[in-house]
C-alpha cells in the first residue's frame, strides 16, 4: 500500500495588494483572499459572487495565500516562512529585517 501523499506546505501562488483573480485558478465563489482596501468595492461590484476577506493582514487557502498590500505582504511572507521552514525561521527572518 502506498503511503499517503503529504499536503505541501509550499502554496501554489501568491497574491499581493490585488491578488485576487476570480476564475484564474480559483472559484468565483468563496473567501478567495485579502485585497487592499481600495480594492474592496470594485471587486464587490465586478464579481458580486466574491466573498472578500476585510481587516485582515492575509488570508492563507492552503494552496493559494493573498495579502491586503504591500506591507501585508510582508506579513505574508514571514507566514509563508514559517510555514516551510518553521516558525523559528520567520522570527529570525522578523528579527533581521527588524519588523515586528
Amino acid at each position: 500500500m502506498a503511503a499517503p501523499a503529504r499536503r505541501s506546505r509550499r502554496p501554489d501562488r501568491l497574491g499581493v495588494h490585488r491578488g485576487i483573480h476570480p476564475g484564474q485558478g480559483g472559484t468565483a465563489a468563496g473567501p478567495e483572499g485579502a485585497p487592499h482596501w481600495e480594492d474592496i468595492a470594485d471587486l464587490r461590484a465586478q464579481f458580486p459572487d466574491l466573498q472578500v476577506v476585510e481587516s485582515v493582514p492575509y488570508v492563507d487557502l492552503g494552496a493559494r495565500i493573498t495579502s491586503a498590500g504591500i506591507s501585508a505582504g510582508i506579513s505574508m511572507s514571514l507566514h509563508v516562512v514559517a510555514r516551510i521552514l518553521g516558525r523559528a525561521a520567520a522570527e529570525a527572518t522578523a528579527r533581521q529585517m527588524q519588523y515586528d
